[in-house]
């Protein structure tokens, strides 16, 4: 299978005094086919935390963090979507949300119908042994009796 490159990136380096026991200034330009979120991971995961332990040891950090971000672009190397796939997948998962919407609902429904015939069962079963003494229906039984 034919495997293009769908992401590029410029690494800017620019060396300060110190370096390489100070961090050197970097900056990604001209990025193409990445999005923000990635390119905020590059720099924050790969980038300044590789610079940052190399720093700490004063080494030469530059090779091993070109070598770092091949690397890394190498992994995210990923075909954008077209307008129409973009919206096919949109379509996808609004319909997976419908779904998990209607089985909640379901869920919902099927345990509020189980609570109620637990209810009615209890009442079922307290009415079939009949009102206990001093019961309101016993009153007015054991009432009309008197009377007559």
């Amino acid at each position: 299978s034919q495997q293009g490159l769908f992401v590029s990136m410029v690494l800017f380096v620019q060396y300060v005094r110190g370096y390489p026991c100070v961090v050197p200034i970097t900056e990604i330009r001209e990025a193409e086919g990445l999005r923000p979120d990635q390119l905020k991971s590059l720099k924050k995961d790969v980038i300044n935390k590789q610079l940052n332990q190399y720093a700490e040891r004063c080494e030469q950090a530059i090779f091993d963090l070109t070598a770092s971000v091949q690397e890394w672009l190498l992994e995210h190397n990923e075909r954008p979507l077209s307008l129409r796939e973009k919206m096919l997948q949109r379509q996808e998962q609004e319909e997976e949300e419908r779904r998990r919407q209607e089985e909640m609902e379901a869920e919902a429904t099927k345990r509020e119908r189980i609570r109620i015939e637990h209810e009615i069962r209890a009442r079922e079963e307290s009415n079939a042994s009949g009102p206990g003494p001093g019961a309101q229906g016993d009153w007015l039984t054991s009432g009309k009796q008197e009377e007559e």
